[in-house]
């Protein structure tokens, strides 16, 4: 699952170098390579990969939805590349809804 994966280190100035070496130590060993990064730029890169294929991805759903009122339509027609379009839209909105209000302002 993390094999070949890229984890992103922010704020290293903030972190005892102990705590970084143990860090970076674990992320290697299960496979994952390494960035640093600032936090600020981390979040606009994040936004631009992330989180606007979450919105697409809900907004294409509930659009879908909205306009095909009998489900199994959905099932029938969709092809795989709307089944791995909406899969991010499956996605808690809990989670998901902070996450926009706390960046609108980024973007």
């Amino acid at each position: 699952m993390f094999q070949g994966k890229t984890n992103i280190i922010c704020e290293v100035e903030k972190t005892t170098f102990k705590l970084q070496e143990k860090a970076v130590q674990l992320f290697t060993t299960i496979g994952m390579r390494i960035r640093y990064m600032d936090s600020v730029s981390h979040d606009k890169h994040i936004a631009y990969v992330s989180h606007l294929s979450h919105i697409s991805s809900f907004m294409l759903g509930k659009t879908v939805i909205n306009k095909e009122k009998d489900e199994q339509d959905i099932f029938d027609m969709a092809g795989s590349g709307f089944e791995s379009t909406v899969r991010l839209a499956k996605s808690s909105p809990a989670m998901w809804t902070p996450i926009f209000k706390q960046n609108k302002n980024r973007w």
